[in-house]
């Protein structure tokens, strides 16, 4: 990650700098699932996806025509849902949403759309997450040999406290976590003041997993929850930016008094 930072400084350092920075707010939504390390060997399931969504701020600082840092702060709800058909578990469906900050280093390359004034760009770097909580929904046979279901509802804790009801309690939980983003879209100016709405669709792939090759118990059900992996996304997202011309900040009217005579 160190190198990968070094490379973008400088690239910035190197480049001939534009100096202009497009920031604003963005949401989008976002389709998860969760990948398995192959050491992975527990009970078969189907896996379905899980969509959610994101949002927060985001930020191009354009070191030319053709190239930009980019990078956003956005509130992430990342989730998976699995199902179990095993007679080796009580747990009939698994549903679980995990909220993070996510914070992407992307380094994006743009270029003109034919004659018009909107733009095309790819990016690709790191991502940054910090995992706040979450909660999820098991439901489950009473008991090995039963018909009856029962929904089993918790929440996340990142202690080592003694098993409670609705507590699921993760000791030594990854809650810094990386992955690596890729993706393109377009930008369409909406004014002659440089507005412009960005769309963006971007792949996320977690190289983290949650909580290590462990499994957590849920509660004081003798239910437990796997945390050896980690979340893939399939993003799209909407911004509306506006330009800040840095050094056009610096320009402007001298401060300094003149005095008239009379």
């Amino acid at each position: 990650m160190s190198r990968v930072l070094l490379i973008f400084w400088g690239i910035i350092v190197l480049s001939e700098t534009k100096a202009q920075i497009l920031t604003g707010p963005i949401v989008g939504g976002q389709a998860t699932v969760a990948g398995y390390g192959s050491q992975y060997d527990g009970v078969d399931f189907q896996q379905d996806l899980s969509f959610n969504y994101l949002g927060g701020w985001s930020y191009a600082y354009e070191i030319s025509d053709h190239l930009a840092f980019y990078s956003e702060l956005v509130y992430s709800r990342k989730g998976k849902v699995q199902r179990y058909n095993s007679t080796s578990t009580r747990i009939v469906e698994n549903q679980t949403y995990s909220h993070f900050l996510d914070a992407p280093i992307l380094l994006r390359i743009t270029g003109p759309i034919g004659r018009s004034k909107a733009r095309w760009f790819i990016n690709a770097g790191p991502q940054i997450s910090y995992w706040l909580g979450g909660r999820g929904t098991v439901t489950a046979y009473e008991f090995f040999g039963s018909d009856q279901l029962t929904q089993i509802d918790y929440t996340v804790r990142f202690s080592e406290d003694e098993p409670a009801e609705g507590v699921l309690a993760v000791d030594g939980a990854n809650r810094l976590q990386f992955s690596l983003a890729a993706g393109g879209g377009f930008s369409i100016p909406v004014n002659r003041s440089g507005h412009e709405v960005v769309i963006n669709l971007r792949y996320v792939s977690g190289t983290t997993f949650m909580g290590g090759n462990e499994s957590f118990e849920i509660g004081t059900t003798e239910i437990e929850e796997y945390l050896g992996y980690k979340h893939n996304a399939l993003q799209v997202l909407t911004a509306y930016v506006i330009p800040i011309d840095i050094f056009g900040m610096r320009r402007g009217k001298s401060s300094r008094k003149v005095k008239h005579k009379k």
